[in-house]
């Protein structure tokens, strides 16, 4: 009897005493003899093992029904195959394999750079490169393409490194002064520059008269291109005036600033003939006499530098203080 029979028959008889259970339970007046309830109280799945079901009846009393085991039969031929099972657990990491035998050694691929191969065609072509053996890398290094030896002097494109132009970054903090570099070679002359305005100039004659400082033109001051602050000096009264409108003579205006003329001096004295250490002057004519120096000869070098006999002479103080006033 197999297995699968023998469970089946323990199923049966179970639920056959349940069943009689339950539908005893709903009467009052079954008999003493009546099975009641039931269960097995022995297991066995040895060949020829008992499997034993006791029974307990209304009146108390019990009754026991035993189920033999068949003998194991034989094999059944091979079943279809069933659906693939879900993936079990991970098993535990095996044991390190026995180390294999060392491999022939390769052959190295080399890299080599330069600009001698060109191009980006995948079919080879012919460029020497000294040494170059099939398998070698090439960087060109003007284009960054990258080749790849096919047989020696015989390269295929592979592809381009040179990545795209990165953005600007921040601005670095400014480095620290550098040492000061040589005098470099002086640079070619420049051309001449344009001319500059002038600046203010004196003019005089005596065109220009008079001691009003308001602004007058003065068609005959004989000047044909006055500028704003130019002087003019009247030769004969020795009046400083100051141009306020630039102009020719028929336009442009002028105002009194001053006079330089100082006042006269005092009447030197004659020298004593007989006072020694001391210039005499004589009256009349005469020349240089045992280093004295006559009337005539200082009223001579005097005439060399003057125009007139009616100049007194100012300081050098003096007339800073007039243009200063300009």
């Amino acid at each position: 009897m197999s297995d699968a029979y023998t469970l089946a028959r323990k199923q049966d008889l179970n639920y056959a005493a349940q069943k009689q259970k339950e539908l005893f339970a709903k009467k009052t007046d079954i008999p003493d003899d009546y099975i009641v309830s039931g269960s097995q109280t022995q297991a066995s799945s040895a060949d020829g093992g008992s499997n034993v079901f006791t029974f307990t009846k209304k009146g108390g009393g019990t009754a026991t029904f035993t189920v033999k085991n068949g003998s194991k039969g034989s094999t059944g031929a091979q079943g279809p195959k069933g659906d693939t099972g879900a993936a079990g657990t991970q098993g535990p990491k095996g044991d390190t394999g026995a180390r294999g035998a060392a491999g022939t050694n390769g052959t190295s691929a080399a890299w080599h750079s330069g600009t001698a191969v060109t191009g980006t065609s995948s079919t080879a072509v012919t460029a020497t490169v000294s040494g170059s053996k099939a398998g070698d890398m090439y960087l060109n290094t003007s284009t960054y393409n990258v080749y790849k030896a096919v047989t020696a002097n015989s390269w295929v494109y592979v592809c381009n490194i040179k990545g795209a132009t990165g953005a600007t970054g921040a601005k670095g903090d400014t480095g620290a002064q550098g040492p000061k570099g040589d005098t470099g070679a002086t640079g070619a002359k420049g051309a001449t520059g344009a001319s500059g305005t002038r600046g203010s100039q004196m003019h005089w004659g005596t065109g220009i008269t008079g001691t009003s400082t308001t602004a007058t033109v003065f068609s005959s001051s004989g000047v044909s291109s006055a500028l704003v602050n130019d002087l003019y000096l009247n030769t004969s009264t020795w009046n400083i005036y100051q141009c306020t409108v630039s102009g020719a003579a028929s336009t442009a205006k002028w105002v009194y600033k001053g006079n330089i003329k100082g006042a006269s001096g005092a009447t030197a004295s004659t020298g004593t003939p007989t006072t020694a250490g001391l210039t005499r002057l004589y009256t009349g004519t005469g020349t240089n006499t045992n280093g004295t120096m006559t009337q005539k000869a200082i009223t001579d070098e005097l005439g060399k530098c003057l125009k007139t006999d009616s100049i007194e002479w100012i300081t050098e103080a003096e007339i800073d203080a007039m243009y200063a006033s300009v």
